[in-house]
């Protein structure tokens, strides 16, 4: 029970505070009260997150105050329900973020929702409310935890990982993308979605030579050169510019760029807190591909802000329980799990959701470590298979990250690992080498960016903001 309480009071100190005034009421009523952790002690420990807790019972009808997800008349008892939550319910998927908040394209099921966070203190939304439901309603609530995982995706985190791959792309060509922990596959579509990078002027890019800058006189906004491809930046606000080769995207992510993990303020916002920072034991990580790659050193030397957008050629996921975008439960729940009051959030889901509903990429039920090395067999001819984890290793215990960076290595695939600093022990211990004690106090909650294993930035965790090394 004390296990329990303390997770509830450090999601409601570190993860919800800022971003969800009800979640906060909720997760510290929780933290109080010891006939409710005495129910979540039925649940196998990794089924008593707070996430979990409260999308599942905001699914069977509590009032989140923010407008219905679903109510108890429109849900389908647990055992009518059928979908990815069955193929999940031996163990909690490696597709989560149980940090997310967002919606999507079913608005008609998911309610409207209004920007003005719930008054976490009256009403329907206080936290006597919410717990009346869950202790009338428990038996219903605990089946929904014990079948169902916390399976959001977050596409900002693209946003950390865009360089890394279009470093790939110009050293070793087109890319296989491959996302582990996939869910319903939002971060397979870097190339689709538009980036906008501020205070880019003060780090590298690939437009380092005089006149490799251009700008457009007329409006003062940086675009594409047709010729080049190069990049252009707009001097007059700041701001890097990237497209995908269309156009503007419909999904479009904003990130921070930082030199200086000391005078980092993006960092310290209170919203770039994750779940997934939470503690695990050492695990070993591949120290890199093979010498003729390079050192370390003069891998994150040559690490720039793209100039075009890295080359994906084939497109894939891996998830114990894919969403399909195609399926009106799957995205009902997808939804269910987005935290109410983050209504920005969940109006770039909806873009993401429809850019990936126009062109599903192949998802494929399995585990991270068993079945890996059957879908990287798929790569087509001629594509550098990439295979990305972001935000997902938290979910598997620490022996079983080491089996699956044993396995990433002995594939030979390159491998972009974006994780909390402390799920990956070993590549905090080369980041603490590299920058020593310090920085890591000034950004709380920061991912780790690394290819194979060794640190090549580090970034918010949801793509907030990014620092190279």
């Amino acid at each position: 029970m004390d296990r329990t309480r303390a997770w509830y009071e450090r999601f409601a100190r570190q993860e919800a505070a800022g971003r969800s005034p009800l979640y906060v009421a909720w997760a510290e009523g929780v933290a109080a009260d010891d006939e409710v952790l005495e129910l979540l002690g039925e649940l196998p420990p990794e089924k008593r997150q707070p996430n979990l807790l409260f999308a599942s019972a905001r699914w069977c009808g509590a009032d989140d105050g923010m407008g219905e997800v679903a109510s108890p008349r429109e849900v389908p008892s647990p055992r009518e329900t059928v979908s990815s939550r069955e193929r999940a319910s031996a163990g909690a998927t490696i597709g989560a973020t149980a940090g997310a908040s967002w919606g999507g394209e079913v608005g008609a099921d998911v309610g409207t929702r209004v920007a003005a966070g719930a008054d976490a203190d009256n009403g329907g939304t206080s936290y006597a409310a919410f717990r009346g439901f869950v202790v009338s309603n428990w038996s219903r609530v605990a089946e929904e935890m014990r079948l169902r995982s916390t399976q959001t995706n977050e596409p900002g985190r693209t946003a950390s990982i865009l360089p890394v791959l279009a470093q790939i792309d110009e050293a070793e060509g087109p890319l296989a993308l491959i996302d582990v922990g996939a869910s319903a596959g939002l971060c397979l579509y870097p190339d689709r979605y538009s980036f906008r990078l501020t205070n880019s002027s003060s780090v590298r890019s690939l437009d380092a030579e005089p006149g490799a800058q251009m700008l457009d006189p007329d409006d003062g906004i940086g675009r594409l050169d047709a010729e080049t491809g190069a990049q252009k930046l707009n001097p007059d606000d700041g701001v890097w510019r990237l497209d995908p080769e269309d156009g503007l995207s419909s999904v479009v992510l904003e990130t921070v760029v930082t030199d200086s993990a000391g005078r980092n303020d993006a960092a310290l916002d209170s919203a770039d807190r994750d779940e997934h920072t939470r503690d695990a034991s050492e695990t070993t990580v591949p120290a890199g591909r093979d010498a003729a790659q390079g050192s370390a050193e003069a891998t994150r030397a040559s690490l720039v802000l793209p100039t075009r957008m890295p080359r994906i050629a084939w497109r894939a996921g891996i998830d114990l329980a894919p969403i399909d975008v195609r399926d009106a439960e799957d995205i009902r729940w997808f939804l269910t799990l987005l935290w109410p009051e983050e209504t920005e959030r969940r109006s770039r889901i909806e873009a993401a959701l429809e850019i990936v509903r126009r062109d599903p990429p192949l998802l494929v039920t399995g585990d991270a470590v068993d079945d890996l090395a059957a879908l990287v067999a798929q790569v087509p001819a001629g594509a550098t298979p990439v295979v990305v984890t972001a935000g997902v290793l938290a979910y598997l215990p620490p022996a079983r990250r080491e089996e699956f960076a044993r396995e990433v290595r002995r594939l030979g695939v390159r491998w972009i690992s974006n994780e909390g600093e402390r799920v990956l022990p070993a590549v905090a211990e080369r980041l603490a080498r590299i920058e020593g004690a310090g920085a890591a106090a000034s950004e709380p909650g920061r991912f780790i960016v690394a290819l194979d294993g060794e640190p090549l930035a580090v970034a918010g965790p949801h793509g907030q903001w990014l620092r190279f090394l």
